[in-house]
């Protein structure tokens, strides 16, 4: 099954064109927001896709949703994870991914694919074994190793907001 995050529609569609290849059914893609977190558990494969806000965090809706999926047991299952970003976060492009892989590791499942370091952020350390235990990189606040200040990653959506209560899921 798909699972995602979306605010602007943009992971939604992600989502959606990564069914059609696969050729999955409209009911094996699922909007965290509308969905319990122990669905998880009913497939061998999860594909799981956020979009990156502020300075790498991940999209909203998630939030909850990753507090009660990193209680399941899901080994057995691999995890695939996508994200998308822009241009703009020179920085954060695509961070949210480290942050899903984080929270979802204590369930062992097992992932799929490599992570490599982005390109453009070359002060961000990962771990070389690409294991599940992998964190967000520590981006630099004082000077950078020639000496010169960096800036701040830029931010690029509108502030995260705290987590919005729910009445029902």
């Amino acid at each position: 099954g798909i699972f995602y995050g979306s605010t602007t529609g943009v992971t939604a569609d992600i989502a959606r064109r990564i069914a059609t290849i696969l050729g999955l059914n409209d009911t094996d893609i699922h909007d965290v927001a509308r969905t319990a977190p122990d669905s998880l558990a009913d497939y061998d494969l999860i594909i799981a896709g956020s979009s990156t806000w502020g300075n790498g965090e991940i999209q909203d809706d998630w939030y909850d949703f990753l507090d009660g999926a990193q209680a399941l047991d899901l080994r057995g299952k691999t995890i695939a994870l996508f994200g998308d970003g822009d241009e703009t976060m020179r920085d954060t492009f695509c961070a949210a991914i480290a942050v899903l892989r984080r929270r979802l590791a204590d369930t062992g499942a097992r992932f799929s694919g490599e992570f490599p370091p982005p390109p453009c952020s070359p002060t961000a350390t990962w771990p070389a074994s690409h294991s599940t235990t992998l964190t967000t990189p520590n981006y630099p606040t004082t000077a950078s190793a020639n000496g010169s200040k960096p800036s701040s990653p830029p931010d690029n959506h509108a502030p995260r907001q705290p987590p919005r209560a729910r009445a029902s899921r």
